[in-house]
């Protein structure tokens, strides 16, 4: 199944102790990558900037539209020349809102089931100074509790955003070893950096 690293750091400077780290979890969580949680996990955890672009975007679109209604309506113009505007605007907000995040999940998605039929599977290791999230094919990627910037929350996920932009999704229903609580806690008791 995966494979649990004996991870080394360097000694401390000040202490002199070495820096190994736990090698028995306080949590697991393992689960199947579906594209429906993908893209749940993707679209929650959308940058900032792209919301707000979005919203601006939006914003600018519906004034110019009541901008060009009022004017229309004020010199006697075409209501089906307001129709149509009224309708490209709804479409570029759909657009924006709606199919630019979901296109974006669909080619994370095929990026990370690296072209493969059957769906992608993930473990999630949590120790008290680190999490790993490990791939079926047995790649992992180490994180401190430290570098988690935001922890999002879905329906059916916890998505962990980590300094490096990289989010680590976690199932609700995915641990087979204690549970969020306790990964909360060890989030809550490392010193933000």
């Amino acid at each position: 199944m995966t494979q649990e690293n004996t991870l080394q750091k360097p000694a401390d400077k000040n202490t002199g102790k070495s820096g190994r780290r736990s090698r028995t979890p306080i949590a697991r969580n393992q689960f199947t990558v579906t594209k429906k949680l993908f893209t749940e996990g993707k679209i929650a955890t959308l940058g900032d900037s792209y919301r707000k672009a979005a919203r601006i975007l939006c914003i600018i679109l519906i004034l110019v539209l009541v901008v060009t209604g009022i004017w229309l309506l004020y010199s006697g113009g075409s209501l089906f020349y307001l129709f149509g505007e009224i309708f490209f605007t709804a479409v570029v907000i759909v657009w924006l809102t709606v199919f630019v995040p979901r296109s974006g999940a669909k080619r994370g998605y095929r990026a990370m089931a690296s072209g493969s039929d059957t769906p992608p599977e993930r473990t999630t290791l949590f120790y008290h100074d680190h999490f790993t999230s490990v791939t079926e094919t047995g790649k992992s990627v180490t994180f401190l509790y430290k570098d988690v910037e935001k922890l999002t929350e879905t329906k059916n996920l916890w998505v962990m955003t980590c300094k490096n932009k990289m989010g680590v999704m976690i199932k609700k229903d995915g641990f087979t070893l204690g549970n969020m609580d306790l990964v909360k806690e060890q989030l809550e008791r490392s010193p933000k950096s």
